[in-house]
């Protein structure tokens, strides 16, 4: 003890200043009490083996004669594992026993340290009804060939990992489930599970890694990774409960959000579900997407403390067949596709950012919720139905014109005027040329004189462009009769009013009648859509105010009786052939207007004269 101690090493120097021996009762109980912390692990170190199987006498799990401690001897004589969790059990390339690829049974339950079948393991490890637990010593279960099925009834737990980078993990029924601690790391092989998967973990983040996950084909079973249902229960708090999906493109069936976060986010994995989602009301219970893709056949339902986030990704909806329950937590998302022959139900209210898409055959209802798409696209050619609900969508565009559906500012009496409004909300049916309508004014003096109702058709049954006319007439003013109709100067005004929404939309234009005193032009632009600035016709210009003509005296002239000369000269005249020439209508107007002044001033100085 003195040289294991050494007082010249000086490595406890209060002891060696109290005694020569450099011992210290102290210090014996401070060892023995280091010892007896550290029984447990030197226990389990000296408990826990490595055991091979070798199969040289059955496929019988629990016979000793198939296994052996070392790796290389030529015999083999146990022992079995002893199922306290202590053991590693590792199966290798077995080329010479009796079980050659042979079928490994096991009918009682599991319980061991770590699961590692070899790449050059060839044969079959098959459960029956018995359970299977794996600790997480060495890796948890980690497969390199060969195949492990879970058999009817098994109760498959990992408290560490799984890794596989090849060989077949499957299992038999569609309600066996498996439980992992730690990760499921799939990096070759074909993983086939069609039970449940329960991610269950109270102090890390979780990762579930497919390499390549698509739809298993008739002819090769196991070409591909499958999975069916996924659940989360991860009890560790908010930072170290998320269970994080890598890879390619995963294709599950369900899932089931309990309490933890699923995320698409962190490795930027789209994910595809056949069946539905299941979110339960829990703070810590959600998931969570940025810019990846979420299609999905069944239904989304969250609960009220739980939560859903889409944001900048795309929502796919592709159920056959099928009402589609939406509850999203209003989410954002940039695309929100209705494909195939599904049929969505919003249960929240839902923001789009880029383009919503309802394809041929597909329907989407509002229920009483608002779907969001300011400034977005919108391409329908199946059915939208907004019930109590609304769209609110700003992109709209109102034009009053002519035939050729461009803008202009007055109107005759005989014009017809043209109606134009792009609302792409108002394409509620992609299968007919939808339609809507406008209330058209005529108004003096900021008196309401005419009222029209115009309808406005849909150009093509999925194009959100509506058109319509409705004709002027020079007479007595009689609402909805069809017609524009006053016999003064008037402004037109053309209002669309959203029926769900209450958002309107308005265009102003000048009406003049025949010798009316109005020039102007309306004003009011109506871009912007539903929920834009109202625009206000504009007032006509008013003409100067006429003066009435004096009262005209009828004066008794003397008319000069003409002389022969003159008279034959003036027949003369009459009879030669005088050219005609054609004025233009701004010549002849041009003309009248100069006859007229000249009469006006003739006037002008006639009274004078009288004066």
């Amino acid at each position: 003890m003195r040289a294991a101690i050494g007082c010249r090493r000086s490595y406890f120097p209060p002891l060696c200043m109290r005694s020569r021996s450099c011992i210290d009762a102290k210090f014996l109980l401070s060892a023995v009490t280091i010892l007896a912390m550290l029984a447990p692990d030197l226990a389990f170190a000296e408990l826990a083996r490595n055991l091979y199987w070798r199969g040289k006498c059955s496929n019988d799990w629990n016979n000793a004669c198939n296994w052996a401690v070392d790796e290389n001897t030529t015999d083999a004589n146990g022992p079995v594992p002893s199922g306290t969790g202590a053991d590693i059990v590792i199966f290798t390339k077995n080329n010479w026993t009796t079980q050659t690829g042979g079928t490994v049974l096991i009918r009682t339950p599991v319980n061991v340290a770590s699961f590692i079948i070899a790449p050059s393991f060839t044969g079959k490890i098959l459960t029956g009804t018995s359970s299977i637990l794996i600790g997480s010593k060495s890796g948890g279960l980690r497969m390199g060939s060969g195949r492990l099925q879970i058999g009817t009834g098994t109760v498959f737990s990992s408290s560490g990992s799984i890794t596989m980078s090849g060989g077949i993990l499957s299992n038999s029924r569609k309600d066996n489930r498996m439980r992992l601690s730690g990760s499921l790391l799939h990096q070759g092989g074909a993983l086939s599970y069609s039970g449940t998967i329960l991610f269950n973990n109270n102090h890390a983040d979780q990762t579930l890694r497919i390499t390549d996950n698509r739809t298993v084909s008739a002819t090769y079973k196991y070409a591909k990774a499958t999975l069916s249902g996924v659940s989360l229960n991860n009890t560790a708090g908010t930072t170290v409960d998320d269970l994080s999906f890598s890879g390619a493109t995963l294709f599950l069936r369900s899932i089931t959000v309990d309490r933890g976060n699923l995320d698409l986010t962190k490795y930027g994995v789209n994910l595809s579900l056949s069946g539905s989602m299941v979110i339960a009301s829990h703070a810590q219970a959600g998931f969570s997407a940025g810019a990846q893709t979420l299609t999905i056949s069944g239904s989304i339902e969250r609960g009220t403390s739980g939560y859903f986030a889409l944001s900048g990704g795309t929502l796919v909806l592709n159920g056959s067949n099928r009402k589609q329950h939406i509850a999203a937590n209003n989410t954002k998302v940039t695309d929100f596709t209705v494909t195939k022959t599904s049929s969505g139900i919003l249960a929240d209210n839902v923001t789009v950012l880029g383009t919503l898409t309802v394809n041929t055959g597909s329907t989407l209802a509002f229920g009483a919720n608002t779907l969001y798409a300011t400034g977005s696209s919108i391409v329908n050619y199946g059915k939208i139905y907004e019930q109590t609900g609304k769209i609110y969508h700003t992109g709209s565009n109102f034009v009053v014109g002519n035939s050729s559906y461009s803008r202009i500012d007055l109107f005759r009496e005989g014009d017809s005027v043209y109606f134009t409004m792009n609302d792409l909300d108002e394409n509620i049916d992609g299968t007919v040329a939808d339609t809507l309508t406008i209330a058209v004014t005529l108004a003096r003096d900021g008196t309401v004189v005419d009222t029209e109702t115009v309808t406005l058709t849909e150009t093509a049954k999925e194009s959100g462009i509506f058109r319509g006319s409705v004709t002027t007439k020079n007479q007595a003013a009689s609402s909805e009769n069809g017609y524009l109709d006053y016999t003064k100067d008037a402004n037109i005004a053309a209002v669309y009013t959203d029926a769900q929404d209450g958002l309107k939309n308005s265009q102003g234009a000048t009406y003049q009648v025949a010798g009316g005193s109005s020039t102007a032009s309306g004003g009011g632009s109506g871009s912007g859509g539903g929920g834009g600035r109202r625009s206000s016709p504009s007032s006509p210009v008013q003409g100067p105010k006429k003066t009435p003509p004096p009262v005209r005296r009828v004066m008794k002239e003397t008319v000069k009786k003409k002389t022969v000369k003159e008279q034959r000269l003036e027949r003369a005249k009459k009879k030669k052939r005088v050219k005609k020439v054609l004025k233009t209508k701004a010549q002849l107007k041009a003309e009248a207007k100069a006859k007229a002044k000249a009469r006006a001033d003739a006037r002008k100085k006639a009274a004078k004269k009288r004066k």
